[in-house]
């Protein structure tokens, strides 16, 4: 948890100064997080894990999965999932979305 807090910072790079300010946090809260000089609430866990697009279980590490609804694209992505972002994923996902809502009408 703790280095996976520090690494999806740096994967975003993005600073402690730079998260504190977006989560309205203390940037020596994150720093202490980040150590594992300080314990993570519940609360904390769902704000981290929503700010960076993962599951809780991830942030956690009762996961290897980053976010849950990303693993059934893995089919419809042919093997090409490895080369996307989260991001991009997230955009498939929605056009997906919108093709499903626009078939509806």
């Amino acid at each position: 948890m703790i280095t996976k807090i520090r690494t999806l910072r740096k994967e975003q790079n993005k600073t402690i100064y730079d998260v504190a300010k977006d989560l309205k946090m203390s940037p020596s809260a994150i720093a202490m997080i980040e150590r594992g000089e300080r314990g993570i609430t519940a609360e904390n866990a769902i704000i981290f894990a929503d700010y960076f697009n993962v599951s809780t279980d991830y942030l956690l590490g009762k996961s290897d999965v980053r976010n849950p609804k990303f693993t059934n694209t893995t089919f419809a992505l042919g093997g090409l999932e490895q080369d996307l972002t989260d991001k991009d994923k997230e955009t498939i996902m929605n056009l997906a979305q919108m093709l499903a809502d626009k078939n509806k009408n």
